[in-house]
């Protein structure tokens, strides 16, 4: 099959030709002189648009065809994102991807604390259709080292089989956004730890990972912000006024505890016992639930659903 040069040219080739042997077509025929050129005229533009559509034609397939080369970029920079990077790397991948992926998962929310350093801690669990904690997420912020950020533990048979931290890190030479993941055996034993780093948050993902040296993660802070233990105890200290609005205070019981602050929106027997003996009670344990509500202004906060003293 002919390209569009090669047609070009023939019919470049075959107007040459008509135009050498005009008069010879002139003189052996009945045709007059001006008749001829202007049937060579028509001839000549009609093989000039025939050759440049067909040369047109050619180019337009040939890029076509041609590779996309930023959608080649893109490609091989997410096989790059995706390679493994230890054996059995998808499959930790596959499992926590389907436990994110879950929206019938319940949420169960930690009360929120803050300290005089204002440092804060909150836990957020997920629980399946059997009521199991498949995923927890602690945030937190450090007033003292400036880091901040979440870690979230994935679990599986009450075991975590993965944790991965997202948070900022301002102690190193070059403050950056961190992601690191750190994989478990079935013995709770590191199997391997990765990470990447960027300027900003956003900027993370399209960062490849990196093999590093296996890291340690608990989530024992993650349960104890959940169950109100350790340094996230609740126990009474004291009632606050804010806004026309009252607060009960709960938290560890030292002069730079983590507290939280509950608003009262009913006043129950418990509520008024303590606030009639409020320095006696302070530091007593007590069990409370919350629910979390939102103001005219937009503004979160925790509301008291049920108090009791622990003896």
């Amino acid at each position: 099959m002919l390209n569009a040069v090669q047609i070009y040219y023939f019919f470049v080739y075959w107007q040459e030709l008509i135009e050498n042997n005009v008069f010879f077509l002139v003189c052996h025929s009945y045709l007059d002189l001006t008749f001829v050129l202007k049937l060579i005229v028509m001839f000549k533009r009609i093989a000039n648009k025939i050759a440049v559509a067909y040369f047109l034609l050619i180019v337009i397939l040939l890029n076509s065809c041609a590779p996309d080369e930023k959608a080649t970029s893109e490609n091989n920079q997410e096989q790059v994102l995706n390679q493994a990077l230890f054996n059995g790397q998808q499959e930790y991948t596959s499992k926590m991807d389907a436990i994110d992926a879950n929206e019938q998962l319940k949420k169960l929310n930690s009360l929120s604390f803050t300290n005089n350093a204002k440092s804060t801690a909150e836990a957020i669990a997920y629980l399946d259709e059997k009521d199991t904690e498949v995923k927890i997420i602690e945030k937190f912020s450090d007033a003292l080292t400036g880091n901040y950020g979440t870690k979230t533990f994935y679990i599986e048979n009450g075991k975590v089989f993965c944790a991965k931290e997202v948070y900022f890190d301002a102690q190193i030479s070059t403050p950056s956004f961190v992601e690191r993941i750190t994989y478990f055996k079935k013995n709770n034993q590191v199997k391997a730890s990765i990470e990447r780093y960027a300027a900003y948050e956003e900027d993370l993902e399209q960062a490849p990972f990196k093999l590093t040296s296996k890291k340690k993660i608990s989530i024992d802070r993650a349960l104890s912000l959940l169950n109100h233990t350790g340094e996230f105890e609740t126990s009474f200290q004291g009632f606050l006024n804010h806004n026309n609005m009252d607060f009960i205070l709960v938290g560890k019981n030292t002069p730079d505890g983590f507290t939280s602050a509950l608003s009262i929106q009913t006043q129950d027997a418990t509520v008024h016992y303590l606030q009639k003996n409020e320095r006696k009670m302070i530091g007593c344990m007590l069990d409370v639930s919350h629910n979390f509500i939102v103001d005219g202004s937009g503004m979160t906060f925790q509301v008291l659903n049920e108090i009791s003293i622990l003896k």
